[in-house]
Parts: C-alpha cells; sequence; structure tokens
C-alpha cells in the first residue's frame, strides 16, 4: 500500500478514485502510541550467568538462513476532498537470506522469496496477484555491521522495485543489530535508520530514531535466548513540485520491537515490530487547497524455528 509521501503530485486525482478503491470507515480519533506486542508481553528476562555477554554474529559467505516473514498493514486515509478510507494488506513470505560477501566486519547479505502469499481487504483487482509476483521476483542486498541497522544497497544497473523496497525495510526492522561490545543487561545501543521516499519532483524521508536494550536471557520454547527490545520514534518530512501543484508533508510515529537470539550464534529465532504512524500532506494547486491524513498500523512478524 503506498502511502501518502509517495502520492504528493497526485492527490487531487486520488480523491476521484479512492472511494472506488477502498472500503469507508467511520471517523474516529487518531493517536500514536506505541503498540503492543504479544511476544513480548509473554516474557520473563533475567540477568545472563556470564555478564557482560558477547552477542556477535560470525557470518562465512554462502552462509543461508530460511526465514519465515509476515506482515500486517492496515492503512486509513481521511481529509478535504477524501472520504475517509480503509484498506488493509496481510502478507506471508518464505526469505532465503544468504551470506554474500564478507569484507573486513562488513556482510553483504542477499534475500530472495520463495513462497509469497498477500491478499487486500477490500480486494482491488489484480493488485494482490501483482505483489505476489513481485515479491517472486525481488532480489536485494543488504549491508550488515555489528552495532548498526542493516543498509539497503541498491541493485547494480536498475531501479529498485516497490516490492523489494517493502522486502528490505522489513528485514531492517526485523533483523537486529547486535551489540557491537559486550553486553550486560540493561546495556542500550542507537537505533538510527533513514527510509527515504521519492515522490515525482521531491523528495521525502521517514527517519526512525530510537534504542535497542539488551534485557537478560529469557526462556521461550524450551530454548534460552538473549533477548532485546526496541523503542523508536518516526519523524517523517518532504515536498513536492510538478506540473504547479505543491506538496508538503510532516508526520510522526511510534514503534517497538522484541528480538529473541541464540546467544551462542548471534541467529535472531523470533522477531516481532509493530508500528503506528500518522502523516499529514497539505497540497496546493492555483490557489487550491486539500489536506489528508494517513494512518496506519503495521505489523511484523519473523519466525526461524
Amino acid at each position: 500500500m503506498k502511502d501518502l509521501a509517495s502520492r504528493i503530485p497526485v492527490l487531487f486525482a486520488l480523491a476521484a478514485v479512492s472511494a472506488v478503491a477502498c472500503g469507508r470507515v467511520e471517523e474516529e480519533s487518531w493517536v500514536v502510541e506505541p503498540p503492543a506486542l504479544p511476544l513480548l508481553e509473554s516474557l520473563t528476562f533475567t540477568d545472563p550467568a556470564e555478564s557482560p555477554l558477547t552477542i556477535r554474529r560470525a557470518r562465512e559467505p554462502d552462509g543461508a538462513e530460511a526465514l519465515k516473514v509476515r506482515s500486517s498493514h492496515e492503512v486509513r486515509v481521511r481529509g478535504r476532498m477524501l472520504p475517509a478510507m480503509v484498506t488493509s494488506v496481510r502478507g506471508a513470505l518464505d526469505v532465503a537470506v544468504r551470506t554474500a560477501s564478507v569484507d573486513g566486519d562488513e556482510a553483504v547479505l542477499e534475500a530472495t522469496v520463495g513462497a509469497a502469499d498477500v491478499s487486500m481487504d477490500p480486494e482491488i483487482e489484480g493488485a494482490s496477484d501483482d505483489m505476489q509476483a513481485g515479491f517472486r521476483a525481488a532480489s536485494i542486498r543488504l549491508a550488515a555491521r555489528a552495532g548498526r541497522p542493516l543498509e539497503a544497497r541498491a541493485a547494480a544497473g536498475r531501479a529498485q522495485t516497490a516490492t523489494e523496497r517493502e522486502l528490505a525495510e522489513s528485514l531492517q526492522r526485523l533483523l537486529p543489530a547486535l551489540p557491537a561490545t559486550p553486553a550486560a543487561a540493561g546495556d542500550a545501543w542507537a537505533f538510527d535508520l533513514v527510509l527515504p521516499r521519492v515522490p515525482t519532483g521531491g523528495r521525502a524521508d521517514l527517519r526512525l530514531h530510537g534504542r535497542y536494550v539488551f534485557r537478560g536471557m529469557t526462556e521461550f520454547e524450551g530454548r534460552t535466548w538473549a533477548g532485546i527490545v526496541l523503542e523508536y520514534a518516526i519523524a517523517a518530512s518532504g515536498v513536492s513540485s510538478e506540473g504547479g501543484v505543491q506538496g508538503v508533508l510532516t508526520g510522526e510515529g511510534a514503534g517497538k520491537g522484541v528480538f529473541l537470539v541464540d546467544p551462542a550464534t548471534g541467529v535472531p529465532a523470533r522477531c516481532q515490530v509493530a508500528e503506528t504512524t500518522l502523516l499529514r500532506i497539505h497540497v496546493e494547486e492555483k490557489g487550491r487547497r486539500a489536506d489528508a491524513e494517513q494512518f496506519s498500523r503495521l505489523a511484523l512478524d519473523l519466525d526461524a524455528l
């Protein structure tokens, strides 16, 4: 589902067609707050027997992992010239992540999708099939370093597709940055991620800023894991200008994550991330003005067990 950052130049056209493409909903108050995480709420943490604990990921070329990635994204839109609308998109992907190369402390990962199942509510003719085909054709590269979120790497000789961007951004949230130094329970390290949007005639960014915290050890499904939690804020900004249409984007959001990592290998086994975002857009064209808001709830789940 495209967000408003990508729609700045076409908001006036969108107003005419969105009522057909999306379902109507009642007006309600939209409040950005950290979402609940079912996995986190079920866990109890204890201090590790060895402290501080080294949680490092040893990557070897051609090492591979199989991941189940599930997503749920609900998007609500309302504003002047727009009816209140809601669309939900759910996805389930089988993702293979391979270590393509290792150079010093940096590893380049290659992610591809096997099976893909996408559904929309309400269904837009052909949209789910297009997204499934897009994911199955996706191939992305990400750079991994200790203490830093994954960095998306551009594919040589071609532009990244919309589904490749969605896959990359999901893995950047779901695969945690491990601490660069040994960590005791309560130790924290930075989470900073910039997700660019490129509306026609402009640029916009979603900036995610927060911190990971090593909470200690926890039991889950008969094994002991290192537990890492994440909290972050989101700030959105952007401008666009095309054909006499001027657009300004602002917004904010909040996110949370929990990650269960094998303390011996650094391999993540179960991860959940959820966030809420409220975007606002103001558009002017030849003295006419339009304002709209987009409220979204995103939930991501990774299972490598």
